[in-house]
């Protein structure tokens, strides 16, 4: 329970996103997917640019490789975080996704990293069409609630043991594809943390550029992507709130029969590798 207190931190981060997408769209189409997906296994290497050696990128408090399980119906059912130590990999987190109706009805997390296990399981109600209820029914956090209202193109986020003590919030502004043009965080004071607001892409479900804010670091960038004609990512670009140009990607990919790419590898401003990342896809 001492490392997972720490997680609290970033309770908005894991566990609190948007509903109004997974409710209207399923994950296939969410991340670009084609075939009838069964199982992913995806694995993200990083390249050190002083002697070009590849390592496994294990990430810091959230893994940047994932195994995934859906079902027929294209949602993801299974999902486990990975990370590598000594050369092996360790699974870091399982989480399992029930539905009903095409709608999520159970929701566990699980945190194997460490020594002490701690699980959440969610529950989703749906008292009506514009309220979704999201609550913790285990552990430490049980009885912790996010509650996601619907309003026209507006979806707003409040996460809460009571709902007059609210721990988070978030505003969600959607366009008329429920696709995501701008996003505001409140802290447990009310007071803003972080903003964006979107240009999204016409014919893919990414965005074009974002304008982002985080007010604790008092930083501002701008984010800017070009896609090829199947909505894969093929260029990146970051500028500081001076609009100089941080970094620039470029992605180059390799592709299975399906037309899902299997191999992505990306070059920084100077043409070279900066990161791999592979994914074995199953089909049923």
């Amino acid at each position: 329970m001492k490392v997972f207190i720490l997680l609290l931190t970033f309770i908005s981060t894991i566990f609190s996103a948007q509903i109004r997408e997974k409710l209207n769209s399923n994950d296939l189409l969410i991340n670009n997917l084609k075939g009838n997906v069964r199982e992913i296994k995806e694995r993200k290497y990083e390249v050190n640019i002083r002697n070009n050696k590849i390592t496994f990128n294990t990430g810091v408090l959230i893994p940047e490789s994932f195994n995934y399980e859906l079902n027929r119906d294209g949602f993801i059912i299974y999902k486990e975080g990975i990370k590598n130590f000594d050369g092996k990999d360790k699974i870091s987190s399982k989480q399992y996704f029930e539905y009903k109706d095409r709608k999520l009805n159970r929701e566990i997390y699980l945190l194997t990293e460490f020594k002490d296990i701690d699980t959440l399981q969610w529950v989703y109600k749906y008292p009506n069409d514009t309220v979704t209820l999201k609550i913790n029914i285990k552990g430490d956090f049980k009885g912790l609630t996010e509650k996601f209202i619907q309003n026209q193109n507006i979806e707003i986020s409040k996460t809460f043991h009571s709902e007059n003590e609210i721990i988070y919030k978030k505003i969600f502004v959607y366009n008329n594809k429920n696709r995501i043009i701008q996003f505001e965080e409140f802290d447990i004071d009310g007071k803003p943390t972080e903003k964006f607001t979107r240009i999204v892409n016409q014919n893919c479900r990414d965005f074009d550029s974002e304008d982002r804010i985080i007010y604790s670091y008092q930083t501002s960038t701008s984010e800017f992507r070009i896609f090829d004609n199947k909505c894969n990512i093929i260029e990146k670009k970051w500028k500081n709130n001076s609009g100089i140009t941080t970094l620039t990607l470029t992605f180059k990919y390799l592709f299975d029969g399906e037309g899902n790419w299997i191999e992505r590898k990306s070059y920084n401003n100077q043409n070279k590798l900066f990161s791999i990342t592979t994914r074995e896809i199953l089909y049923y």
